[in-house]
């Protein structure tokens, strides 16, 4: 589960060798706190690094992160965490500062199987107005 979750926040969360890549990206908002300016997965060995690169606009205190994998004909799972304990998982704390974005992790090979995924992850703050932290929905292949 842990790697599940880290691979949905960091694709935030592409994929580049071979015939593995991220095959299309967008964000879904302009006015998102978090721009995401570059995503990748390369593969290497025994696992493919996730990386996302881009901006923080304003402080990020906590908030919750939702994100779901469709594998292509498969069914969709979803997993939804407290944003803080999200980045955790990957090295990262809240509060998370204004300022450059640059996150990275490396996912086991054997805990994603080989095929097409779309993968949708929104997180939205924790304060009483809500604001949409990010929105990201991506198309990859792993083989």
């Amino acid at each position: 589960m842990k790697y599940f979750v880290t691979g949905l926040v960091l694709l935030q969360l592409g994929l580049q060798a071979a015939a593995t890549g991220i095959t299309s990206w967008k964000t879904c908002n302009d006015n998102d706190i978090v721009s995401v300016t570059d995503l990748t997965l390369a593969d290497g060995s025994g696992g493919w690094t996730l990386s996302a690169k881009g901006s923080v606009s304003t402080q990020v205190t906590g908030g919750t992160l939702t994100a779901t994998l469709t594998p292509q004909g498969g069914s969709a799972q979803a997993q939804t965490l407290d944003l803080c304990t999200a980045l955790g998982l990957v090295g990262h704390a809240c509060p998370v500062a204004a300022g450059p974005l640059d996150l990275s992790q490396t996912i086991p090979s054997f805990l994603i199987s080989a095929g097409t995924y779309q993968l949708d992850v929104s997180a939205v703050s924790k304060d009483s107005t809500p604001a949409p932290i990010l929105c990201l929905n991506a198309t990859f292949t792993l083989s």
